[in-house]
C-alpha cells in the first residue's frame, strides 16, 4: 500500500511566493494544508522554505494532525494516510486506508489524532 510522494505530486513544485503564513489552512513544520491557487483545491505538501511546495496529496484534504514523528491526513472524509517524517525531505507516505484499518494502525503507532478538519 505505499504510494510514492512523486505519485501524488501532479504538478510537480508549486511556486507559492504569493503566499504567507496566513494562506495556509493548517501546518506543521514544512507540512501545509493549502488551498492551490488556480484550481482551490486543498491539498497537503510539503513547503521547501524557499516558495516551492510539493504537493503530497490528491484533493481534497479534509483533516490532518501532526507529532513528532508523523503527519496523518484524510482525502475527501473517507480515505487515510500518514507520513514518516524524515530529516531531510518530505517523507513517505502510506495509505490510503479505510477507517478501520486506519484505527488499528494508529494504535500500532501511535498516529497522532486530526488537529485540524475542513468545515462542511
Amino acid at each position: 500500500m505505499k504510494i510514492s510522494n512523486r505519485a501524488f505530486a501532479l504538478a510537480g513544485i508549486l511556486a507559492l511566493s504569493c503566499c504567507d503564513d496566513a494562506d495556509w489552512l493548517w501546518k506543521d513544520g514544512n507540512y501545509r494544508v493549502y488551498t492551490r491557487p488556480n484550481s482551490q483545491e486543498i491539498i497537503l505538501g510539503y513547503h521547501f522554505g524557499d516558495g516551492g511546495v510539493l504537493g503530497l496529496s490528491e484533493a481534497t484534504v479534509t483533516a490532518a494532525g501532526a507529532d513528532v514523528r508523523y503527519v496523518v491526513f484524510q482525502v475527501n472524509h473517507s480515505s487515510n494516510y500518514y507520513i514518516l517524517k524524515e530529516a531531510d525531505g518530505e517523507g513517505s507516505t502510506q495509505g490510503p486506508f479505510d477507517e478501520k484499518q486506519f484505527e488499528t494502525i494508529r494504535r500500532q503507532l501511535s498516529l497522532p489524532l486530526f488537529e485540524w478538519h475542513l468545515r462542511r
